[in-house]
C-alpha cells in the first residue's frame, strides 16, 4: 500500500524538484534519510550528507520552512509530507 502510494504521487514529488533549488534538495534528501533530525547544521550532519556551509543550511531551511515542506517539533526537523520524505528517502 505504502509503494503504491508512492508511485501514485511520484509526478507531483517530481514536480517538487521544479519548485527548489538543488541545494535544498539536498537537504530534504538528508533530513529524510537520516533518523537524527537534531543538529542539521552540526559538523557531523554536514558532513556525512556532504552539505555546504552551516549558514547554507540555515537559508535553506528558512525557505523550506517558508514553503512548508518541513516543520521543527521539539528541536526536530520533519517533512510535511510523510510519503513524500519517504519518497525521498527511497529515490
Amino acid at each position: 500500500m505504502y509503494l503504491t502510494i508512492l508511485a501514485e504521487n511520484e509526478p507531483v514529488y517530481s514536480n517538487y524538484i521544479n519548485l527548489l533549488t538543488p541545494f535544498q534538495m539536498s537537504l530534504l534528501r538528508a533530513i529524510a534519510r537520516n533518523k537524527e533530525k537534531r543538529g542539521i547544521t552540526s559538523k557531523e550532519f554536514i558532513k556525512q550528507n556532504n552539505l555546504g556551509a552551516a549558514s547554507s543550511i540555515n537559508t535553506a531551511i528558512k525557505s523550506l520552512l517558508d514553503k512548508e515542506f518541513i516543520y521543527i517539533e521539539s528541536g526536530n526537523y520533519q517533512l510535511l509530507d510523510r510519503f513524500f520524505s519517504g519518497w525521498l528517502a527511497y529515490s
